[in-house]
């Protein structure tokens, strides 16, 4: 509200959010983070009218400060809810040693493999030394403690096209059957869609782990997977008002093959 010039106190305008619950990283480990579309202002009631009133990008520091507050109220509540156990160095997760679903996403979480004659071992990687490339900061991005923020892409009201592809991404599913495939060892092996910095182009898992990498698992504690603001679905009816004026036609894409993917096989050598 302060941003976009307007008093919180005296003011009815709102934002609005779509937010999406990942579980999983790129490399079909556990890792839940959101996805999140945020509208870049607020939206004013005036009369039987709205009127959107733009905010422009953070500062790397709002960021970062924003990404300090969120760790302090998540640490905060994961103690509430007693998920983590208080350490003087460190808060760490309270798992139940018996639990086979805590034992898989444990390992998921630290690349290892759960269990089986390998358990406990690192999962096998494929890394091109040529591909290898040094941290470099990227704006608007922050990582802290484990933790980490990316608010640099950003989209504006008439780029539609953009904006869908954003929509698609942030709604994707863990694994693209595309980059899944096995090789002649009988082994699954899953295509980074980009390669690590330290080169690694490539996940190897032996077919009675791939199960167990924890990337099935679904976390006890975000059964919902979307999250839409009050604000955008109290507002559907005035939707013609919120678009912005001479918006194109969406794209008018091929329908989906839903369920006929396959896994490709590499030819032994």
């Amino acid at each position: 509200m302060q941003r976009a010039g307007l008093r919180r106190a005296s003011c009815a305008a709102r934002t609005g959010v779509v937010t999406l619950v990942q579980r999983h990283g790129s490399a079909a480990n556990l890792n839940v983070h959101l996805h999140m579309l945020v509208l870049d202002g607020v939206y004013e009631p005036i009369g039987e009218r709205v009127r959107f009133h733009f905010v422009p990008a953070p500062s790397d520091a709002q960021v970062k400060h924003l990404l300090t507050t969120m760790i302090a109220r998540i640490l905060r509540r994961l103690l509430h809810d007693g998920w983590l156990t208080e350490d003087a160095e460190q808060p760490r997760l309270d798992l139940e040693p018996q639990n086979v679903i805590d034992e898989f996403a444990a390992a998921s979480v630290r690349y290892r493999i759960a269990a089986g004659p390998g358990a406990g071992q690192r999962t096998l990687t494929l890394r091109s030394p040529a591909l290898a490339r040094p941290a470099t900061p990227k704006p608007l991005t922050v990582n802290h403690q484990g933790f980490s923020i990316n608010a640099a892409v950003a989209c504006t009201a008439q780029q539609r096209s953009k904006l869908e592809r954003i929509a698609r991404y942030i709604a994707r599913p863990a694994v693209a059957l595309e980059r899944l495939s096995v090789d002649h060892d009988g082994r699954v092996v899953l295509e980074l869609k980009q390669p690590f910095r330290d080169g690694t182009t490539h996940m190897r898992f032996a077919l009675a782990d791939w199960p167990r990498t924890g990337w099935l698992g679904s976390p006890r504690w975000c059964p919902d997977r979307a999250r839409i603001s009050p604000v955008i679905t109290a507002c559907l009816h005035r939707t013609a008002d919120c678009a912005p004026a001479s918006c194109p036609q969406p794209l008018a894409l091929p329908a989906a093959n839903v369920g006929t993917g396959h896994v490709r096989r590499h030819p032994a050598p």
